[in-house]
Parts: C-alpha cells; structure tokens; sequence
C-alpha cells in the first residue's frame, strides 16, 4: 500500500478499514508523519510489509500500556479516522519528527487488527521476530513535566557513576565471596557519597521523584515485559525526555543493594522511604534485566524461569499470563504445546499450561512458585492441580527458594542442591509419574497418603495489602502454635525406621523454623550472603541453635523470624502450624483444616496437602511442609516398612 499524506478534514471520513496481511511473516507498520507542533492531528500511514525487508529498512517498535480508558481520540490514517486510547495518542504526538521525514514504528493496538482473532493468533506467534527485529525499542511510561524532568535528571546524574562501578567488577563479582563483598561495598560507599553530595532532605526529594518513574503501569504488565526482553536496543521516554535502559537497570540495582544493606542494620526506612517498598519497586526493573541477561547470554529460557519472573505481572486477557511469555522461552517442545489462540477458555490455556511445565521439569517443582487459589475459589472452573496463574491469586512465599535464588537477587550464587527432596527416591531420582485422564479433568500421579491433619493453628498474619510489612510479628501465632502442641518432652514419632529418636521440643522448634536457618539469629547468616539451597538446612542431626536452650535464646529466636518476616524472608507467614492423627508436626497453606491429607508425591519437593473428595478422588490444596518427610522419607523409609504405600493418587 502506498504512503499517503493525511490532511485534518480527511480524518472525517469513515472509519479505517484494514486490509487482510498477505501471509505469515507480514506485518503491518505504522508511518507517522512529521509535524513541527505537538498538538497537530497525527497523521500516518500503515504500510504492509515482510519483516525480513522491514528489518532491512529500519523499523522501532512502542512498547506502552493501553491504559484505562476507552478509544476514544481520532488520529488519521490512510485518510480515515482510527480511534486510539489517550496514552498512546501522546506517545504518537511525542514519537513523531518534527522534520527529516517520517518515522516508522510498530504499534500493536493499531498494526494488528484486534477484532480478528485468526490474525490476532498469527501476529502474537510473531512476537519474538517483530521486538527483536527492531533497532529500538521504544519504552513508553507517559507525560512528562517539571516533576519527571528532575527525576530523569537525577536518574542519569546517579547511573553514571553506579555504571562505572559495574563495569569494575563485571568479571569478578560472580566468581568468589570475596569480590562479591567488594561489589556491596563500594555500591554502599557510592549511594553514601550521594547522600552526602545531595545532603539528606534533598536527596530524600530525588529518590522519592525517581521512584515514580518506577511506579508507572508499564512496570506492572505481562506484555511489556516480553518486548523489553527481546529488545536488542532499548530507550525509556517520559514526555519529550529519553533515557537509555542501561541507566533505569543499574539505578534499580544500586537501591535494590542498598535496601539489602539498610535491613541487613535493622532500619525501618531509607532515608524516609520503606526499603521494602524500595526493594518492591526496583526489583521489577531487575527481573527484567534477569531476563535480558539469560537471554544475551544465550542461556536457555524455560516457561517455568519465565513465569517466576512474571508472577505479579498483570494481563488484561487472563489467557496472556501464558501468551505474553512466549517469545523468550526457548523449548521448542513447550512453544509447540501452547501457541496462541484465543480460541481456547483459560482453563484450557492454563491447562495446557501447567502440562507444559509439568513436561518441561520432568518433576513438581512448577508448584513451588505458582501455589493458585483455595480449592472452590475458582467457582469449579477449573480442576484443582491447575492453578491460577493470575497475580492477584492468594499465595504465601515459595517454600523451596525455587533454581537457587529467590525473585529480585540481583546476585545468584550457584545452586548446590534443592532445599528439600520430600518426593525423591532412594537413588535420589526426583522424576513425577502422572496421567491425565476424563478429558484432562483428571490428574492420577504416584504417591504416598501419609496422615489426615487433625490440630489447627491460627495463620501467621501476612502483607495483606492494607497492612505495611514492617509492622508484621508472626510471634504471637508461634506462640499459640507451642500451646497447641502442649508438652514438647517425650519424643517425635519416627518417619521411618532407623532415624535418631527426636525430642517433640526439637521437633517443634526445626517446623516453625521449617528446617532452615533463621537470618539474624544463626552466625554468618545475613541478607548479603544467604544461600536458598540446602546449605540453608540447619545442620544435622544436631543443630547448635535450634532448639533455643533458654528463654533468652528463644526470645532472640523469635525476635529474629519476625526480622525475616519485614524484609520478606520468613516463608512462615500466612501458613498454619498442624498436627496430624499420629502426632506429626506441619506448616501448612491458611485454608488446611482437619480432615485434610498430607501426601508426599513423587517428583515434589515438598508434601502437599490433598483435600478429600467424592470417589477416592481429591482436591489438591498447596504444599506443606511435614517434619521427617522433606528429604524422601516417605519413599525410602515408610513404604519399606510397610506402613504406607506407594499408589496413584486421583486430583480432580
């Protein structure tokens, strides 16, 4: 289709009509006239093209939200109107040259027709080719002023210097403790010496102007995370300012550190703001940058790495929760399993979506991070073992401190195995056995049915939204979790035969602290150098602080996981502490109760507990942790001993 000029009384006419693409590797490809004044109409073009020519021309392509509002500003195109949501029409206004010619840019609401599903499907399969293709990517966070000025003006006056600090220990800081402290440190000596260029109150004022820029929906969607991602080159403009992406990432890093350093002293704030909303806002750039670094490295992209880092990421379609990830997994056996079509309901999407990952892993370890929502909450729509990939779905921490580090690590030591191995056999295979089975409504998998619960603790409080992290104590429920155990002399029940006779106070004490060592309480334990493998297991079979020997030592205990607790380390909160019927201790997920099964599955990391239902049949509920049943126990030891047995297990 031939470029054409756009005048003001043309944008009258009827309304655009698209032209069918002629076949899969086209595109259509927006081209904005220039325009001296910002408030001129905008007037373009959408030009059909092959993205292998377009490549070769030059192409940038908008990365922005969509944005609240209706449709509702005209712009011209081809002679005709086409309506456009307010953000995107100031996007349009700012990307257009004000003389040199026009400036091509790929715009998804507009080159892709969005009421065509078939061509809808084929354009997002195309995802990958169309952000990675393109010079530049183009990050769009919306109208400047005075405000974002000053905060764009900050951020680069702070990325410059961070930036050379990066570039002084890139070889190293990955390689030993040593360089690792080193890089903390002179990041710290960095972020003092802007405080004190600034003074405190002023530089109070930039961090909280440069945290809005942090704040916008951009940060939040499941879409823009792909097209950063696949960026070869990336720019942030804010109103008629733009900043390269380098300086959003190493900023991010550099306040990401120093909240690690600031609670690592037991401050509440940093410099006014709470380093848990610091460290909140800031690791969103750095998940990003996770990713973009796998990806320049060439290292293998799973669906599963992808949605960890994804999972507080909003979709508008619940179905982009899985599409929106694509473009950057790399297993061709899981792109084949879930190409787009929005054809399909969610709970087929999200079915689809959960066999891929429970493929891709051979084991469980998909539940580690995505725990869904309570059984019934979903209203039946979908089977229980199918969970919610939703960001607003309830769930607590993952237990297992999934691939070695925890979301928003900005250094990942290298794993030295997986926390727990409650599923694993003796030969220490950590592979499911699974069918699925009445149309995929069914998931029958190999277990152990272990015992019912039968005592309730009440659930250590959580960030309810409402509730500042910071003001949250687990101490209380750890408490009346001690009452409701009663008398801690005499021993725990053994798992299996041969085991060390365990006191029920060890016992006790080794399940609120679920077998791992507390921050702030065990020596050398800190939030600089924490591991999230097994070598944060307490020590075995004895442990020299746990249990506490005295009041003091306890009090110190407690006071330590609540520390854990306000710089979002405790894995403790939200759960249940419980009993079962033959005296075994648990943390549960909020919605156990009595009458609940505990069951260790083969392939999961840990147990998890099973609600009974019609028909031999249950309703998977959330992971538990069950002391002497996390490091395969029940697959060693108590089918051994003919106690329990090995058999499918029906979830529905």
């Amino acid at each position: 289709m031939p470029e054409s000029s756009t005048n003001p009384e043309q944008i009258a006419m009827g309304p655009y009509q698209y032209w069918n693409l002629q076949e899969k590797g086209w595109v259509r490809i927006l081209s904005i006239e220039p325009s001296r004044t910002l408030a001129d109409p905008i007037r373009a073009s959408l030009l059909h093209q092959s993205l292998s020519d377009l490549e070769e021309r030059g192409y940038e392509a908008l990365s922005y939200c969509w944005g609240r509002a209706n449709a509702t500003c005209a712009i011209g195109i081809d002679g005709a109107p086409f309506l456009v949501r307010p953000n995107l029409l100031s996007a349009l206004r700012r990307l257009r040259r004000q003389s040199g010619g026009r400036r091509l840019v790929w715009v998804d609401a507009i080159c892709t027709n969005q009421a065509d599903i078939t061509e809808r499907n084929r354009q997002v399969s195309q995802m990958h080719q169309i952000f990675s293709k393109a010079s530049r990517v183009v990050v769009w966070l919306g109208e400047g002023g005075p405000r974002t000025d000053f905060a764009v003006d900050t951020l680069q006056q702070w990325a410059a210097p961070a930036k050379q600090i990066e570039d002084r220990w890139r070889v190293t800081v990955n390689t030993t403790t040593a360089s690792t402290q080193g890089f903390y440190d002179d990041w710290t000596l960095l972020y003092q010496a802007l405080q004190d260029r600034d003074g405190r109150p002023f530089f109070h004022a930039r961090l909280v102007e440069v945290l809005w820029l942090f704040q916008c929906d951009w940060w939040n969607r499941m879409w823009t995370m792909q097209e950063l991602v696949l960026a070869r080159e990336a720019s942030v403009q804010v109103g008629s300012r733009t900043v390269p992406w380098s300086d959003f990432e190493t900023v991010a890093k550099l306040f990401t550190i120093q909240s690690v350093h600031t609670a690592g002293g037991g401050a509440a704030s940093m410099d006014g703001v709470h380093t848990s909303l610091v460290a909140y806002l800031f690791n969103m750039a750095e998940d990003l940058r996770v990713l973009r670094t796998h990806r320049s490295a060439n290292v293998p992209i799973s669906l599963s790495f992808v949605l960890q880092y994804t999972s507080a990421r909003l979709a508008t379609d619940p179905r982009d929760k899985v599409y929106a990830g694509l473009a950057i997994v790399d297993w061709e056996e899981t792109q084949e399993a879930l190409r787009a079509d929005y054809n399909l309901s969610c709970r087929e999407v999200y079915t689809s979506a959960i066999k891929a990952l429970l493929a891709e892993s051979g084991d469980l370890r998909a539940y580690n991070f995505l725990l869904g929502t309570p059984p019934g909450g979903r209203g039946g729509e979908f089977p229980s073992w199918v969970p919610s990939f939703a960001a607003d779905a309830v769930g607590q921490p993952d237990l297992c401190f999934m691939g070695g580090g925890s979301r928003g690590d900005f250094i990942v030591t290298a794993s030295r195995g997986r926390l727990y191995l409650a599923g694993a056999t003796p030969a220490l295979d950590m592979k499911h056995e699974l069918r699925f089975e009445d149309d995929d409504k069914v998931m029958a998998i190999k277990g152990v049915l272990i015992d019912s619960l039968e005592s309730i603790g009440d659930a250590a409080p959580q960030d309810d939204g409402a509730t500042d992290n910071l003001e949250i104590s687990i101490t209380g429920a750890v408490q009346q979790w001690r009452a409701l155990v009663g008398r801690l002399d005499g021993h725990y029940p053994m798992a299996g035969p041969n085991e060390r006779r365990e006191s029920r106070k060890e016992a006790f004490w080794r399940t609120v602290t679920l077998d791992c060592k507390v921050v702030f309480y065990h020596a050398g334990l800190n939030l600089h150098n924490n591991p999230r493998d097994m070598r944060r297991r307490l020590d075995s079979p004895t442990d020299a602080k746990i249990p506490p020997r005295t009041a003091s030592e306890e009090r110190e205990l407690l006071a330590a996981l609540d520390e854990q607790v306000r710089w979002k380390e405790g894995q403790q909160v939200g759960r249940r502490f419980f009993t079962t019927r033959r005296g075994f201790m648990g943390i549960g997920p909020p919605e156990a109760q009595a009458g609940d099964v505990v069951c260790v599955f083969l392939g999961g990391e840990t147990p998890f507990v099973l609600r009974p239902g019609k028909g031999g049949r249950y309703k998977l509920v959330r992971q538990c942790y069950l002391h002497g049943f996390m490091m395969g126990e029940a697959i060693a030891h108590a089918c051994h001993a003919g106690i329990l047995r090995l058999e499918e297990v029906k979830l529905e």
